[in-house]
């Protein structure tokens, strides 16, 4: 079957689970997979994330469609183990795709059958986010100590770099949250210091990149192969 036609063929099967899950209809016969693809794809906080990357409701919703059309198509969804974090890979992939206008993905690449053992690229970037997540909240007080005191309340920056390093490695697990938004975190979380009012641009710039500096080295602690520059 083609992609063209699959794509018919899984559209109408949205536009029926849509129907019964508006009813409160349990009986629709529909497998658990595309159940709870349905529920993802009406997320409130998905469809907000999707804007927001986007940069419009029209693309950001487009977006979330094809998402769950290419992983409706998937031969094999035993493997993917966390469908949330999936979806919202593949949803980001196509609205980028979309804002560069390059070629479109190919559902076949993405539900290829691998041989076992073998996992993919964002099943391993969601394990190792996983397990990073999980060091900072095991060692959040042993963190917190190698945290420079870098401002006049010391206590409340150590606080505001470990909450973003959390908050960032959660987002993670959904491929990620941009600089813009890492920065304005950091930002509002302590705009005395990061964004005071009538400070030179060139020293809330320092302090900006200061704290983005505190922010990687303590990711690099938790992970010391941590491949992203803040």
């Amino acid at each position: 079957m083609g992609w063209t036609m699959r794509h018919s063929v899984v559209a109408q099967s949205f536009r029926g689970v849509l129907g019964t899950m508006s009813t409160g209809d349990d009986q629709s016969g529909y497998s658990p997979f595309i159940a709870e693809l349905v529920r993802i794809r009406l997320d409130p906080e998905i469809v907000r994330r999707a804007r927001r990357y986007a940069g419009s409701q029209e693309l950001g919703d487009d977006g979330l469609q094809d998402a769950f059309y290419i992983l409706a198509s998937c031969r094999d969804p035993a493997q993917i183990s966390n469908i949330r974090a999936y979806f919202w890979t593949v949803a980001r992939r196509e609205i980028g795709r979309q804002l560069s206008q390059v070629a479109p993905v190919d559902p076949a690449a993405l539900t290829e059958r691998r041989e076992p053992g073998d996992v993919s690229e964002m099943a391993e970037r969601q394990i190792r986010s996983e397990r990073r997540l999980a060091r900072l909240r095991q060692t959040r007080d042993e963190l917190l100590a190698t945290i420079p005191a870098s401002s006049p309340d010391p206590i409340r920056y150590r606080a505001l770099i470990l909450s973003v390093a959390e908050k960032l490695l959660a987002e993670a697990l959904y491929s990620g949250m941009s600089k813009a938004e890492l920065n304005a975190d950091l930002r509002s979380g302590y705009p005395e210091w990061l964004d005071p009012a009538g400070c030179p641009a060139t020293t809330r710039d320092k302090r900006l990149s200061r704290a983005r500096q505190h922010l990687m080295l303590m990711l690099i602690t938790i992970d010391p192969d941590w491949e992203v520059t803040l």
